[in-house]
């Protein structure tokens, strides 16, 4: 079993897929900024409910933001946490990569907000799994118009704090897990002394 995990934005996700990349259950749940206490009753209420214990787990995927400072910070660090623990291997994925991989058939951008009056943001071409640009930071005020000339055809803009900006309406620790898949197969683990999170220090309701 796979066990992944994105605490980047306002909602916990998190799901447990097969080796196979079947679905076992996902789940999410808004923390109200209680993520640090939350967190590991949430995991084993989850495991215990997929019928899952934790030594059923073979891998770790977690989202490693942008997204807010404690947020992104806590989940990296549980994950991190857990697979040494248990002795497992840990994937870190971008929770941009995440939500951009909703739907890969239309030009996207993701977003999420900062406390410098910034846009983080990355786009994503058809087809793309991975951003060709970003993330990068965008002064608030000119954010329609960098848009306008780095994806002219957006058709879809994903993140919170943004005007016309949808939430994520996917499980970004799903995504997180099968975007990992390709990197299981190779046994491109990340080492776990260098996975680190990408902070944005995000106002409220900023983060994903």
């Amino acid at each position: 079993m796979i066990l992944g995990i994105d605490t980047s934005g306002e909602n916990c996700y998190i799901a447990l897929i097969d080796q196979a990349n079947n679905t076992v259950k996902c789940t999410q749940f808004s923390h109200n900024r209680q993520l640090i206490e939350q967190l590991p009753a949430m995991i084993e209420a989850f495991l215990t409910e997929s019928n899952v214990t934790l030594t059923d787990i073979q891998c770790l995927v977690c989202g490693t933001g942008p997204g807010s400072f404690t947020g992104v910070r806590v989940g990296v660090m549980y994950a991190k946490t857990l697979a040494f623990a248990l002795g497992k291997p840990v994937i870190g994925i971008s929770s941009f990569d995440a939500a951009a991989y909703e739907d890969i058939t239309i030009n996207r951008a993701v977003v999420c907000t900062s406390k410098r009056n910034e846009v983080i943001a990355a786009v994503y071409p058809v087809s793309a799994k991975s951003p060709s640009i970003g993330p990068v930071a965008v002064a608030t005020d000119i954010w329609d118009a960098w848009l306008a000339v780095h994806l002219p055809s957006a058709e879809l803009t994903i993140g919170q704090g943004i005007a016309d900006a949808r939430s994520p309406t996917g499980n970004l620790a799903l995504g997180a897990c099968l975007l990992a898949e390709p990197l299981m197969a190779e046994g491109k683990f990340a080492d776990i002394d260098s996975l680190i999170p990408h902070y944005v220090a995000t106002s409220p309701g900023g983060g994903m």
